[in-house]
């Protein structure tokens, strides 16, 4: 059987370790026990795969991602961006809401309430794990726990088909929480929550295999943590590695077409794929020696369901990595070149966004405060067209698509959609900033600003 536990910590990441262990002593009683809890015991703070076993136990649900509108970041288990949906052809705004806390990971469009057309629209929000608006008028449904624990950051909600809302915190807790029924005010009912016991804040956002694993990834001392947790109410951990050999922080995990390669970008350098079911790693690519260092950057890795390339924003452009199968071994590798770059002194801190059907990748890049957006031949990396984003750096904002090829996009205080030739449709002014994308709804599109509010805007003829 393959050892769920292949990686023992690095002597860095012990002496690590061993440095936080000599200071839990010093800490007040009332911070130890918030922090520590009783899940964080000294075995699981030298080794934070410990509990990883291989299996999962028995499950009555239903696997998977939910059939939703927008079920987690990037709407899909590859991270297109690309929603079959027609989005707002207008610049109406249905409703405005607010959440108390700033936003800073993209929403999650689940399935509607009894009577209703449009799915209920989640929110990661900094005071709350995760709030419900209602899409009709941008109501609150509900936005608590009964649990202590907050500081989601980067991490945005990932929607599973067992009734389930992940989520990922800074107190290093990844949330499973069961969605509530549908009265407004009713918390959902948290069914665990699993730590990452070495100050491993959850600023990934989980997504979920056809088989129910969740997974979820962590900075973990700058070193690494991937873990495989099972679906269902019992907190299990299939498969996990530490260290990775570096961060993995502000990323989504993606899963390929057939949902059996998991591929995690680490240092915003790194490419891993792992068996998604095992966690036995296949291979691993250096894209390109990361030289930014900017907080908040997004380097998720994006997959075409079609060919099973994968895409990267970086330093030098967008990179594209093809998987290999050599003949006869079936010995698994990767080949690394670059498919589109911007213009000279332009950094790709977010993923692209994929279309397929109409063959085009678009991404925004920045040179200093100064953004644009690209739009690019899939197959050939050839540029269509580039807009000027004034004084947006672009960074953890990918562009979204409709089913119609139509783009849309945040700037730093605005909301635009595209048509797919670059011609403006419409602008919304907010008078906030973005620190996260937008998602698309049938025939809308939500926004949230880093201040907390939210937009809704549809309604069109």
């Amino acid at each position: 059987m393959h050892d769920p536990r292949p990686n023992a910590p690095s002597k860095p990441a012990r002496r690590a370790i061993a440095l936080l262990l000599s200071l839990v002593p010093l800490l007040p009683p009332v911070a130890r026990g918030a922090h520590a809890a009783l899940r964080c015991s000294n075995e699981l703070q030298v080794d934070v795969c410990l509990e990883a076993d291989g299996t999962c136990p028995a499950f009555s649900g239903t696997p998977g991602p939910v059939d939703a509108e927008w079920a987690n970041f990037q709407r899909d288990p590859q991270h297109t961006g690309k929603s079959a949906l027609r989005g707002p052809t207008c610049d109406r705004v249905l409703w405005q809401s607010k959440v108390r806390g700033p936003v800073l990971s993209q929403p999650a469009v689940g399935r509607p309430l009894p009577a209703e057309s449009d799915g209920v629209l989640y929110v990661a929000s900094a005071k709350y794990p995760v709030c419900a608006f209602s899409p009709r008028d941008g109501s609150q449904l509900w936005c608590a726990t009964e649990n202590r624990g907050k500081l989601p950051d980067r991490s945005a909600p990932a929607l599973g088909n067992d009734d389930s809302i992940y989520v990922g915190t800074r107190d290093n807790d990844m949330w499973n929480m069961k969605l509530p029924a549908t009265t407004p005010g009713v918390a959902p009912e948290v069914l665990w929550r699993q730590k990452v016991c070495t100050d491993g804040d959850i600023s990934t956002s989980p997504v979920v295999s056809p088989e129910g694993l969740v997974y979820m990834g962590s900075d973990s001392l700058s070193a690494g943590t991937i873990m495989a947790m099972c679906p269902g109410p019992e907190r299990h951990v299939k498969w996990c590695h530490n260290p990775v050999g570096d961060g993995i922080k502000n990323v989504s995990p993606a899963l390929d077409p057939t949902g059996t390669r998991l591929y995690v970008s680490a240092g915003g350098r790194d490419l891993i794929a792992y068996d998604a079911s095992t966690g036995e790693e296949k291979w691993r690519v250096r894209m390109e020696e990361r030289r930014n260092g900017l907080r908040g950057a997004n380097y998720s890795p994006v997959v075409n369901p079609s060919t099973g390339r994968i895409y990267f924003g970086g330093d030098e452009g967008v990179i594209a990595v093809d998987p290999i199968v050599a003949p006869g071994s079936g010995a698994e590798s990767a080949a690394v070149s670059i498919l589109a770059t911007p213009d000279k002194g332009e950094i790709l801190t977010s993923p692209p966004a994929i279309d397929v059907a109409n063959g085009r990748i678009y991404f925004g890049a920045a040179r200093g405060f100064n953004g644009a957006l690209y739009a690019a031949d899939l197959a050939t990396g050839a540029r269509v067209w580039r807009i000027e984003v004034p004084k947006s750096q672009m960074r953890n904002r990918p562009p979204v698509i409709d089913g119609d090829g139509n783009v849309f996009y945040v700037g730093r205080y605005t909301i635009h959609g595209l048509r797919p030739d670059g011609t403006e449709m419409w602008r919304v002014d907010t008078g906030d900033d973005f620190q996260s994308a937008p998602v698309l709804a049938r025939a809308r599109l939500y926004a949230a600003t880093r201040q907390g509010k939210l937009f809704a805007i549809g309604g069109c003829p």
